[in-house]
């Protein structure tokens, strides 16, 4: 959903790494940063993926572009601007396209009128400056990565984070507080007056700003606001229950913790609809409540000349509704952020690990194994040392894009069998696990080195600028198992793009939650993933991108969404024997494991299957043991292997399991015993 606006430090991974602020009627704190619908000066702008990039007029469809899955996008002073991503650079459209920099993938773009003209502002993040846009670019500051910005009564407010303090410009810099990495930022025009909204979070509590700061409420933190006929709409989550402010505070429901909620103009007077999420459906509010539609969890809402523009999701479409709902096109837009990546498995194998050649039908033997689905088939793009995508032939690259996942890897070079620290890139260096940052390693700073420890080689990508960036870093473990190609092995990897991956341990940034001295590592020998002594010396290769953690979400009908990947899970782990719960008498051997899942009736869909090994791993908890889950969603998982649909390459009598005493990934002959969760979605 695009925002007018509006500013919030998104904490869920659904929008993880992206941060967009546009001027659209219809907004919410909630569920910044939607990329994939606009409203462009009356028209429709839909980013439908692989189908192209196009725009309706209130009439029919008009193709943009074939080059859809865009960044982001953002209407300035008139102009449709859109981030094409790494390697495709930042165009605006008005009836043609027009190149604007090369340098795409900003940290956060605004459009921001001064109130004298309209500029665009761009921080371009990871070493790379703020800059302001007005035909040409002009320099603006040199603290880039912010924690956010927006538009209030013609100054651009902008909180830079991590101790730099938030400031407004108007033509100069002007401080307003060192309270920065702010939860949330919302302009509301009461009626009378534009005034800020500030959640300052954790305790910080929520205050008003007009050139001074009035303290407005202590329940900081909230879910979602919004503004609607001048009154500001609160939705204070987890038992706080959805308010609206106009001169007090008035109850409107205790149904809080909403997945979204939205404002538009239907030409005689504003209009509130909130989706309820997890089938709780969505509702109108005039005052009172009024039934709007039996769905949920929607993926895209917008505003758009005076109609409001719903995307039902995959299977649905896209529809608009103006007095009543009106369909718009088959088409969806939404993708997850982080969609998992298919194996590259493609044979298929019985129990005993003979080649079953075709692959089972649906209703044979070992059909639904790994090799009978293809989803999100890996998609790599060779890149150089400047960011720039190169042909499948290029004989020389410095980087490579999962076109899947979004992640830019290094790739590393000069194997020879000799270590050479001087160059960072050398495919034969080792590297202790060290991280002296409290936050983030887990409990254990590992072991630092002279150059040769995992912080070492991470100061010198991003020191020397590697690729036009300074935020390079070590994967986390689902990353980096991510990488990893199951239809080959040592080094199992795709060596057409990572020609000189060593069949080794690679380092992950994923501490053990069990032993804080211990580290997560990636098996490229064959695929497996375990914990490593944060001493001893193993590669590495370093990724740069968002960060992702699952974001489930409970359908309260023993099913479980994550946001993030767009996969659909059983909540409970699957009662074989029917009795009411969950034991040893529950677990099958690979072949029955397959079978229940695809015959699996549940939460009303009869498309389930076994999970890939990397996509069971998604939703393992890092930070958890015994089970390493996350038991809120998951909540009678046991401390004991779970079958995946991926078979062993190299021992195709065996099959590949997660382990959920601590998350790890191995494998064990087919005829073993294990539990089953299923899954279905997602893909293109």
């Amino acid at each position: 959903m695009q925002r007018a606006c509006i500013y919030k430090i998104i904490t869920t991974p659904f929008f993880l790494f992206l941060f967009l602020y546009v001027a659209a009627p219809s907004f919410s704190a909630k569920n910044i940063g939607h990329r994939n619908l606009i409203d462009w000066n009356g028209n429709l702008v839909a980013d439908f993926g692989a189908n192209g990039l196009w725009y309706h007029d209130g009439t029919s469809w008009h193709w943009m572009t074939n080059d859809g899955e865009v960044n982001r996008m953002l209407v300035w002073d008139g102009r449709l601007v859109v981030d094409f991503g790494v390697g495709r650079g930042m165009y605006c459209y008005d009836g043609s396209w027009h190149w604007m920099t090369n340098r795409s993938d900003p940290n956060l773009m605004v459009a921001w009128n001064n109130g004298t003209s309209e500029v665009l502002v761009v921080d371009f993040g990871s070493g790379r400056r703020i800059y302001t846009y007005d035909g040409s670019w002009h320099w603006f500051n040199n603290k880039d990565g912010v924690s956010g910005m927006t538009v209030w009564n013609s100054k651009l407010i902008v909180d830079f984070g991590s101790g730099r303090g938030v400031y407004n410009y108007d033509t100069a810099w002007h401080w307003m507080t060192n309270k920065d990495d702010i939860a949330l930022m919302l302009p509301w025009n009461n009626g009378s007056a534009e005034v800020l909204v500030t959640d300052f979070g954790s305790g910080r509590r929520v205050y008003t700003y007009d050139g001074s700061w009035h303290w407005l409420t202590n329940k900081d933190d909230v879910n979602d606001m919004t503004v609607w006929s001048h009154k500001l709409v609160v939705d204070f989550g987890t038992g706080r229950g959805l308010h609206y402010y106009d001169t007090s505070w008035h109850w409107m429901s205790g149904r809080d913790d909403v997945a979204g909620m939205f404002t538009w103009n239907d030409g005689s007077s504003d209009r509130l609809a909130v989706d309820f999420g997890s089938g709780r459906n969505m509702y109108t509010y005039d005052g009172a409540w009024h039934w709007f539609k039996n769905a949920n969890d929607l993926p895209e809402i917008l505003s758009w000349n005076n109609r409001l523009a719903v995307d039902f999701g995959p299977g649905t479409g896209l529809y608009h509704y103006e007095n009543t709902w009106h369909y718009l096109k088959s088409w969806s837009t939404y993708r997850p952020p982080a969609p998992v990546p298919d194996t590259g498995q493609a044979v298929c194998y019985d129990a005993g690990g003979n080649i079953l050649d075709p692959c089972p039908y649906a209703g044979q033997a070992f059909y639904g194994q790994d090799s009978c689905y293809t989803i999100n088939p890996p998609s790599f793009t060779k890149m150089d040392a400047e960011g720039k995508l190169l042909s499948v032939v290029a004989s020389a690259w410095a980087m490579v894009k999962d076109n899947i996942t979004g992640l830019i890897w290094e790739v590393r070079t000069d194997k020879n069998n000799s270590k050479n620290y001087s160059n960072p890139h050398d495919a034969d260096n080792t590297y202790t696990w060290y991280d002296d940052n409290a936050k983030t390693n887990g409990g254990h700073a590992g072991t630092p080195g002279e150059g040769t420890d995992t912080l070492d080689l991470l100061e010198a990508l991003n020191s020397g600028g590697f690729g036009g960036f300074s935020d390079w870093r070590l994967p986390t473990a689902k990353e980096l198992l991510n990488l990893a190609a199951y239809g080959t092995y040592y080094p199992s990897v795709n060596q057409i793009y990572f020609p000189n991956n060593m069949p080794y341990d690679y380092w992950t940034s994923t501490s053990s939650s069990e032993y804080a001295d211990y580290a997560w590592i990636v098996y490229f020998g064959v695929g497996d993933g375990d914990i490593r002594n944060k001493s001893t010396a193993w590669y590495v290769r370093a990724v740069r991108g968002g960060r992702t953690q699952p974001d489930f979400r409970d359908n309260g009908n023993d099913s479980v969404t994550d946001n993030l990947t767009g996969l659909m899970w059983s909540r409970k782990t699957l009662d074989i024997n029917d009795d009411g719960l969950v034991d040893a008498g529950d677990a099958v051997d690979w072949e029955d494991a397959l079978a229940w899942c695809e015959n699996l009736v549940l939460a009303g869909y009869d498309d389930w299957r076994l999970p890939s090994i990397k996509e069971l791993k998604s939703i393992v908890k890092d930070d958890a043991d015994s089970p390493a889950v996350d038991t809120r969603y998951f909540p009678d998982t046991l401390v004991s292997p779970y079958w995946t649909s991926t078979t062993v390459y190299h021992a195709p009598g065996s099959a590949w399991f997660v382990g959920f005493q601590k998350g790890d990934c191995h494998y064990d002959l087919k005829t073993r015993q294990y539990h089953i969760r299923a899954v279905r979605g997602w893909q293109e």
